[in-house]
C-alpha cells in the first residue's frame, strides 16, 4: 500500500507541471492600489513551495517548539502563528490542487469536476496572514 501511495505522489510532482499548463480557476479581479493583496493565488500553489512547507513542519516548527521555557506558550514567539497558517494553507492547497489535477488528466483535460469546483471555493477563501 505504501509503495502504490509513493508511486501516485511521484507521477503526480512528475506530471503536475504538464498538467497545470491550463488555469483551474478564474483569476480574481485586481485589487485597488491602495489596497494590500493578501489573496493566495493559484500559481503560487507549486511542488517547489509545497516542499518548502513540509520542509517548515519538519524542522523549523520543532525548532521554534523546543525553543520555547518550559510552562510557556507558543505566542511568545514572534510571527509563530503566521509561519504556521501560511505553511499549512499552502499543504492544503497543493493536496486540494493535485487532486484536481488528477481529475482533470482522467477526464483528458476536459472542463472541471468536483474536486477542481472544490479547490478554486477553497482557493477564493484563502489569504496569508501576512
Amino acid at each position: 500500500m505504501r509503495m502504490q501511495v509513493f508511486l501516485a505522489m511521484a507521477l503526480t510532482l512528475a506530471a503536475a507541471p504538464a498538467l497545470s499548463a491550463d488555469r483551474l480557476c478564474p483569476v480574481p479581479a485586481p485589487l485597488p492600489p491602495e489596497q494590500d493583496d493578501f489573496r493566495m493565488t493559484e500559481d503560487e500553489i507549486t511542488a517547489q513551495k509545497y516542499a518548502e512547507a513540509l520542509e517548515y513542519f519538519r524542522t523549523e516548527l520543532p525548532r521554534q517548539l523546543r525553543s520555547i521555557p518550559s510552562g510557556r506558550d507558543v505566542n511568545g514567539i514572534e510571527g509563530f502563528w503566521i509561519g504556521y497558517s501560511n505553511n499549512l494553507q499552502l499543504i492544503e492547497g497543493y493536496t486540494l490542487k493535485t487532486r484536481a489535477l488528477l481529475e482533470r488528466a482522467r477526464s483528458d483535460g476536459k472542463g472541471g469536476g468536483s474536486e477542481v469546483a472544490r479547490f478554486c471555493t477553497w482557493l477564493k477563501k484563502q489569504e496569508h496572514l501576512d
